[in-house]
């Protein structure tokens, strides 16, 4: 952890240690509510078959100029620590082997203001009607030097995440008893205007 850390203090000594990066979507989403209340250092383990996705993740949601650390193989031989934007790591880290630590800053800012994956292809589709998808994608991928496969999966994630809140909410609402209706009162039956006695002869 020292090794680690060294590459960004601790803001009053303080950090905190969270296990593996989140792997569900819902997790990485609480993880961007989580970060600005934390205030502090975060450190993570990530499985090498998974850091680039990771970093992916970080790169489409972190703000563009916070610096993250990663270490690979700390306390071995190979032992090697990149310091950067999680696009510099991605472009300086030249193998994928091995055991990894991510630690990111204290975060201030409002990681959920942030455009998504699918705000940023439908702002791309918007500048001209002719746009497809895929092109938009594309546009995406260039800008934030990620390829486009692993757009589709950030996109994928969100689109997952949102069906699964919106079934979550639906069996709140359906788990909630609908109001009784009101009874009728004899008071009610009372009040009604009584039927006219027939007429004698």
């Amino acid at each position: 952890m020292v090794v680690a850390l060294s590459g960004i203090p601790a803001v009053n000594g303080e950090f905190a240690f969270l296990g593996f990066f989140p792997r569900s979507s819902m997790q990485r989403a609480k993880l961007l509510e989580r970060l600005p209340k934390l205030g502090m250092v975060t450190i993570f383990f990530e499985a090498p078959h998974r850091l680039e996705f990771a970093l992916d993740y970080l790169l489409c949601y972190l703000p563009a100029s916070v610096q993250i650390v990663v270490c690979r193989e700390m306390t071995k031989v190979h032992q090697t620590v990149y310091r950067g934007t999680p696009r510099q790591i991605l472009e300086k880290i030249t193998s994928f082997k091995g055991e990894f630590v991510i630690v990111i800053p204290p975060i201030t800012a409002n990681l959920s203001a942030n455009l998504s994956i699918a705000n940023r292809i439908q702002i791309e589709m918007s500048r001209d009607p002719q746009t497809t998808m895929r092109q938009a994608v594309k546009a995406i991928s260039q800008q934030m030097s990620i390829p486009g496969r692993r757009i589709i999966k950030l996109f994928e994630e969100e689109q997952r995440q949102k069906a699964a809140e919106k079934q979550k909410e639906k069996e709140k609402q359906t788990a909630t008893p609908a109001p009784a209706a009101a009874a009728t009162t004899k008071s009610d039956t009372s009040s009604a205007p009584a039927a006219a006695a027939p007429k004698s002869n």
